[in-house]
């Protein structure tokens, strides 16, 4: 995985819409409650990993291997708080995300590896110019991460879970006073182990996203 190439993709359109506010007129920008307030929202975007693990194998005992499943989707629901001061944002949220098709299914092996779900919990802070808020993103996450077909392993643990940090920017668009848009990259550090291992599974997920809010 390539984290600056991810963070590039909504670096240049954080730069592109900053230089656009910069233009609009001084009486279209609002006063210093337009993100300020409770929220929920839902999120879709392309989602990858990559790592290594020590996991389970159907036939008994374990095997160690890098895990690289591509780019799958990750789909999302939020909920969070901002405080706004000004031009600064000071916000916390919970992000909870259904992965799809993050998975490595190597046609040589039995078993199927997935990431299949993520919870976020994170502080954001942020500066708006008009309409237009830009942020970072700094907090705690849990992923759930399972082998395939479950029910080939019987009573043996074919799952586990795994937490880090995460790390995200992004940026906010102000439509009217409930409706805001958004794009943003998210990349977590995340480690675990397998009951059956004797090594850590050490994955780095990441998404990319667009996200729809309304705010009360």
């Amino acid at each position: 995985m390539k984290p600056l190439f991810k963070l590039a993709l909504i670096i240049a359109p954080v730069v592109a819409a900053m230089g656009w506010s910069q233009s609009v007129s001084a009486d279209t920008l609002r006063g210093d409650d337009l993100f300020d307030g409770a929220y929920v929202g839902f999120s879709i975007g392309a989602a990858t990993a990559d790592g290594t693990t020590e996991y389970p194998l159907l036939a008994g005992g374990t095997r160690f291997a890098p895990f690289d499943p591509g780019t799958g989707q990750g789909y999302g629901t939020f909920a969070g708080y901002n405080f706004q001061r000004d031009n600064l944002i000071y916000g916390v949220e919970l992000h909870y995300i259904n992965m799809v098709r993050v998975a490595d299914r190597n046609s040589a092996a039995q078993e199927a590896r997935e990431v299949i779900e993520l919870v976020d919990l994170r502080g954001r802070v942020g500066y708006v110019n008009g309409n237009l808020m830009v942020y970072g993103a700094l907090g705690y996450s849990w992923a759930k991460f399972r082998v395939h077909p479950g029910s080939g392993f019987g009573p043996r643990d074919n799952q586990t879970n795994l937490t880090g940090l995460n790390v995200g920017l992004g940026l906010e668009y102000a439509v009217n006073d409930s409706w805001l848009v958004g794009a943003e990259y998210t990349y977590r550090d995340l480690n675990g182990r397998f009951s059956e291992a004797t090594r850590d599974t050490n994955l780095d997920v990441s998404n990319v996203s667009l996200r729809v809010i309304y705010k009360f």
